[in-house]
């Protein structure tokens, strides 16, 4: 009786472990759609790690504006959401005019 009770410990303490590990998944995978943000799949770019971080975002930037995302897209970095900004005046928007509004 005391190995079928602590098999079935086990049993339900990995079904929750595997539960929160999916949740986790499907929180990050909706991030951006949750917030109406056009999303890009930089699955396409995962080569491109191998080379230096400024040529990547060139090619980045290359990529979203053959794929016809205008000003901004969002993306995911590992589980880090990262939203890019390729409009020059919603850049300048940004930085300029709301920075008054953020804290230093």
């Amino acid at each position: 009786m005391g190995k079928m009770y602590w098999l079935l410990v086990l049993a339900l303490l990995f079904s929750w472990v595997l539960g929160e590990k999916f949740r986790k998944w499907l929180k990050i995978r909706t991030y951006w759609r949750n917030r109406n943000v056009p999303t890009f799949d930089g699955a396409k770019l995962k080569l491109s790690m191998m080379i230096p971080r400024h040529e990547f975002e060139f090619l980045l930037y290359d990529a979203i504006k053959r794929e016809g995302f205008n000003r901004f897209v969002g993306m995911m970095e590992d589980t880090l959401p990262v939203l890019y900004v390729t409009d020059p005046e919603l850049i300048k928007h940004i930085m300029v005019i709301e920075k008054k509004t953020r804290a230093n």
